[in-house]
C-alpha cells in the first residue's frame, strides 16, 4: 500500500520484542521524529544495505501534510555509506521551517532480505556522514592493502617450499580482504553496478569461507600428531559449519528467512568453542611442562 493508505488505515504499528519477525513483499517501519535531539541540517535515514531494493521516505508533518521520497534499486545503492549503510534524506529537513514541523518519519521498505535491515535503522546527520565518507574509506583501503601483502609473501615461499598451510592461509587472508573491501562500502567505489543483493552475499560468504580456510590452516600447520585426532575432526566440523548454514539459510530463488542472519551469527559459535578448547589445551600442555620444570629444580 502507499503512504497515504497507510495513514488512513488506522493500522497499528508492531513495538513489541517480536516486530522483526516480518513478511511480506513491503514492510513500514514508523520513527519518531524528535527536532531537539537531532543534529541540524539534513537528516538521513540510515541502516544495514544489504539486500535492499527499492525504499521510501516520507516526512509527516503536524498538519498532516505528508512529504514523499522514492528511491530506485540504484539510487539505494547510491546512497551507500561507510560501514554497510546507506543514507536516505528526509524530505523537508534541508527547510529549517519545514523540519520544525516533522512529527514522524515513514519508511517502505522493499522485499527486505534480513532483519537488519530494520533492526540497524536510525536518524543522523547528513553533513557528518558525508564528512567521514573519504577518511574511513582510506582506513579500510588502507586495511585492505595491509592485508594483502602477505599472500604476496606466501606465493614467493610456497613457490620454493611447497607447504600446503600457505595456500589455506593465503585463502583465508583473501577472502577476509574481500569482506571487508565488500562490507566497508568500497566495491562500490571500484564497481558502482553492484547490486546490494550480491554485495549481501559476498559478505556472507566471504566470512564463511574465511573461517573455513582458516580451521584447514591450523590443522595443517600445526605439527602432525600434536593435536588430537577428535580436536582436529572437530576443528574441521566448526569450521566449515558457517560454510553449510550459509548455503542453507542464504538462498537465492526461494527468497529469504528473516532470521538468517541470526542462524548465520549462531554457525560461528562452534569455531569460537573449539578455539577456547584449543587455547585450554595449549595452557595445560604449557603448565604441565612448567611444573615438570619446577619439580626437577627442587630435586636438584
Amino acid at each position: 500500500m502507499s503512504a497515504a493508505t497507510l495513514l488512513k488505515s488506522g493500522k497499528p504499528f508492531d513495538c513489541s520484542d517480536n516486530k522483526y519477525a516480518l513478511e511480506g513483499p513491503r514492510v513500514w517501519v514508523k520513527i519518531p521524529f524528535l527536532d531537539d535531539r537531532l543534529p541540524p541540517g539534513t537528516v538521513e535515514v540510515q541502516g544495514d544495505n544489504n539486500g535492499l531494493t527499492t525504499m521510501q521516505v516520507h516526512a509527516l508533518l503536524d498538519n498532516g501534510t505528508l512529504l514523499s521520497s522514492r528511491f530506485s534499486e540504484q539510487e539505494v545503492i547510491d546512497s551507500w555509506r561507510p560501514k554497510g549503510h546507506y543514507g536516505l534524506a528526509v524530505p523537508g529537513t534541508d527547510n529549517p521551517e519545514l523540519r520544525s514541523r516533522i512529527t514522524h518519519v515513514y519508511l517502505a521498505i522493499d522485499e527486505p532480505k534480513v532483519a537488519s535491515s530494520i533492526s540497524l535503522i536510525q536518524l543522523a546527520s547528513k553533513e557528518k556522514w558525508d564528512g567521514l565518507k573519504l577518511p574511513l574509506s582510506i582506513m579500510f583501503g588502507v586495511l585492505c592493502g595491509m592485508a594483502i601483502m602477505p599472500l604476496f609473501y606466501h606465493a614467493f615461499f610456497y613457490g620454493a617450499l611447497r607447504y600446503s598451510f600457505m595456500l589455506w592461509h593465503s585463502a583465508m587472508i583473501a577472502a577476509t580482504v574481500v569482506y571487508t573491501f565488500s562490507s566497508s562500502g568500497l566495491i562500490f567505489l571500484a564497481f558502482p553496478g553492484t547490486g546490494l543483493l550480491t554485495k549481501m552475499l559476498i559478505n556472507y560468504w566471504a566470512l564463511a569461507i574465511a573461517v573455513a580456510a582458516s580451521g584447514v590452516f591450523l590443522v595443517r600447520f600445526v605439527e602432525q600428531g600434536k593435536i588430537a585426532s577428535w580436536l582436529r575432526t572437530g576443528i574441521l566440523i566448526s569450521s566449515f559449519l558457517p560454510v553449510i548454514v550459509t548455503a542453507l539459510v542464504l538462498r537465492i530463488n526461494d527468497g529469504y528467512d528473516m532470521d538468517a542472519r541470526n542462524y548465520y551469527h549462531a554457525s560461528f559459535l562452534p569455531a569460537f568453542l573449539s578455539s577456547s578448547t584449543r587455547w585450554g589445551t595449549r595452557c595445560a600442555a604449557a603448565a604441565g611442562r612448567s611444573g615438570t620444570r619446577s619439580s626437577a629444580g627442587r630435586r636438584s
